[in-house]
């Protein structure tokens, strides 16, 4: 693959791929999983290392769990763009990854019980921790071109929780 910076793994199904809300980012969005590489990790390595920080919370040495989730999972597919390589993974690769996570990991400041299904990892995930993680809601997005958030569901934001009023003010995309 050459020299790279950074990378990152997606998981999708080919029509939804999972992806999560950063706030402390240098403005708020919704972004994929991955970042920078650290010292002399491969490009898989770099970006299963984030993938765990991000999903579960975690910082630390999870070279062994590493280690597992790549003798388990073989991407679809692997991209490089500029010094960044995006690795595409199914969501049955999740799957296993969050199953080796519960293994090597067994807890999750994010979760009271380790997340071992999809909806686990979306619906019971507890942000409200400190340290505050990178990544704080995740959600599975549709795969389509031009898609924008239509201005009645943003003002539904606001009924379903009035602490989002403002999220009407965003600038549209």
């Amino acid at each position: 693959m050459g020299e790279f910076k950074g990378a990152g793994a997606v998981f999708t199904n080919g029509s939804t791929v999972l992806a999560g809300y950063q706030k402390e980012d240098r403005s708020p969005s919704i972004n994929g999983i991955g970042g920078k590489r650290t010292g002399t990790e491969t490009y898989m390595q770099t970006a299963l290392r984030e993938t765990i920080e991000e999903l579960f919370g975690v910082r630390g040495d999870f070279n062994k769990l590493i280690q597992a989730v790549e003798l388990n999972l073989v991407p679809t597919k692997v991209h490089k763009s500029g010094d960044y390589v995006l690795v595409i993974y199914t969501f049955k690769d999740l799957d296993v990854l969050m199953r080796c996570a519960a293994v090597h990991l067994k807890v999750s400041p994010l979760y009271t019980k380790f997340p071992k299904t999809l909806s686990n990892l979306l619906l019971d995930r507890d942000a409200n921790v400190n340290p505050r993680p990178e990544i704080i809601h995740l959600c599975i997005l549709p795969v389509v071109k031009g898609c924008y958030i239509d201005s009645q569901l943003i003002e539904d934001f606001s009924v379903i929780n009035p602490a989002l009023q403002d999220f009407m003010e965003l600038p549209a995309v």
